[in-house]
């Protein structure tokens, strides 16, 4: 530990800090400002590669680093409790990331609302991971939670998470970070809502790539061509077989499926549950935007309708839904 490099940085930082509280304490505003934006940096990447030597020990410890980090993306900014407005964006974008490639390789297993929030669970190269996300309210912080602590363990996650997405996003053949202009989301009423052709267009080449070998995500086990004889007729394998038909049969849920989704409705969470098991969405905005023939013809292809409230046209839903 004492001549760990990360250590040693941690002086660094903790000498530049000192000597801005005595700029600070002369009055000297200009002068602390410039030496606090020369501040040393540091990596947390030597640490996360001596924690987890492979990319399934760092899954293993993903179900921790998601709750965080869904929990600080719904933060408010504060100033006084040291919540720092740039790390909610990181947090929020880098939730928004995983979600994103969770929804196209259609690893969803589960999931559960509860008063708490949201459950989620995924299998990711053969490893399941199971996280809560809180519902979007407007969050009032307590002042009775130790943030500062909140905080080392969010900046170690927010490292953790970033080298996954990057390993999970590379294995579906994209870049990392990816291109905001490139994201496969719709905005709409100030929300960000996935667009389902977009998505199915990723999740159709992405089931290319790892049935041709170029990835090893979530659909690990599609291929048996390389596979020894003898292990074929072992417990393990029959077993990875199981859960390979089940995932099939998951992803295929939704498959003949079109939900119209209310306004009222969580979107940011059905959406991703949706298109994961391969069904489409129509939003209930989109919908009043058509003329009256358009709404017809759009109306005759949704089977479900997901609501918070009764709908006021009970009656004309009923003629164009068909059983």
């Amino acid at each position: 530990m004492q001549h760990d490099q990360l250590l040693a940085k941690f002086r660094e930082v903790k000498a530049h800090l000192k000597k801005h509280k005595k700029y600070l304490g002369r009055r000297e505003i200009k002068i602390a400002e410039k030496h606090l934006r020369k501040t040393p940096k540091y990596s947390l990447s030597s640490v996360i590669k001596d924690r987890y030597p492979t990319f399934v020990d760092a899954l293993r410890d993903l179900d921790d680093a998601l709750c965080l980090i869904a929990l600080f993306a719904q933060f408010p900014q504060h100033l006084t409790l040291d919540v720092k407005k740039e790390d909610l964006v990181t947090c929020n974008r880098l939730y928004r990331d995983f979600m994103l490639y969770c929804t196209v390789s259609q690893c969803f297993t589960k999931s559960f609302l509860s008063i708490k929030g949201v459950y989620y669970r995924v299998e990711i190269m053969g490893q399941q991971v199971t996280w809560i996300c809180p519902y979007k309210f407007n969050q009032r912080l307590p002042f009775d939670v130790d943030y500062k602590v909140m905080g080392t363990f969010t900046e170690f996650y927010i490292a953790l998470l970033r080298f996954i997405n990057y390993k999970l996003f590379t294995d579906l053949g994209m870049s990392y970070p990816v291109d905001e202009a490139e994201y496969p989301w719709i905005s709409k009423t100030n929300s960000l809502y996935l667009d389902s052709d977009r998505i199915r267009d990723m999740q159709a080449s992405a089931i290319k790539m790892f049935k041709s070998g170029g990835g090893a995500g979530a659909l690990g086990y599609e291929g048996n061509d390389d596979v020894d004889e003898a292990f074929k007729n072992t417990p393990e394998f029959q077993g990875m077989q199981r859960r390979r038909d089940e995932a099939r049969k998951q992803k295929s849920l939704f498959a003949k499926c079109t939900f119209l989704l209310g306004r009222e409705t969580p979107i940011y969470i059905i959406q991703h549950l949706i298109l994961s098991f391969g069904g489409q969405y129509v939003l209930q905005d989109q919908v009043n935007e058509l003329s009256e023939k358009e709404e017809a013809k759009v109306m005759k292809t949704v089977t479900h309708v997901v609501m918070d409230r009764p709908l006021s046209n009970a009656d004309k839903a009923k003629e164009y839904i068909q059983p």
